[in-house]
């Protein structure tokens, strides 16, 4: 990992709370911590994005306190998306495009790092913490679902449908 004297480390993650379908987001940075619920019908995979938009955003705020950060992230997926020049599959990626693109424009060198999720580095624990508590506030989405999302919600209620049923004539 790079020296944080050298860089600003800035721990995004993505949570969901099976028990309620409920995603939620944390983002830990020496210069400022946060964590938020991206709602239900969501997963694990948007709340990470949501988490990535905010530190960037936040970024913005602090342009006079660094000129390289380095945002790391337990999901290559995450970063994938985040960082791909492809066409963002939902508008939740393309919100989070914006502000990385922005800082560039501020001279701002950011680098996106895989990390293990069970590494034990403190700042990646804080972003665990701060990912579970945005997943655990009960508030309904006023978001539209999108068709892919809506779509693979529906297969895995199925799936679960039919696991139990099973189960029943077993």
């Amino acid at each position: 990992m790079c020296p944080e004297s050298d860089r600003v480390h800035i721990y995004i993650d993505g949570s969901l709370l099976k028990d309620s379908n409920s995603a939620g987001a944390g983002v830990y940075c020496h210069l400022f911590s946060f964590y938020l619920t991206t709602g239900k019908l969501t997963t694990t995979f948007y709340g990470g994005v949501a988490a990535f938009e905010v530190g960037l955003a936040q970024l913005h705020c602090h342009l006079n306190s660094f000129t390289r950060a380095v945002g790391f992230c337990d999901s290559k997926a995450e970063i994938f998306a985040v960082s791909s020049n492809s066409t963002p599959a939902s508008s939740n990626i393309l919100d989070c495009k914006k502000p990385l693109q922005g800082l560039s424009e501020y001279s701002k060198q950011i680098v996106l790092q895989w990390i293990s999720g069970y590494c034990s580095v403190t700042g990646n624990e804080l972003e665990d913490h701060l990912a579970k508590k945005g997943a655990s506030i009960q508030q309904a989405t006023r978001k539209a679902v999108p068709f892919i999302r809506a779509k693979r919600i529906i297969k895995k209620k199925m799936k679960d449908l039919t696991s139990v049923r099973r189960e029943k004539f077993q």
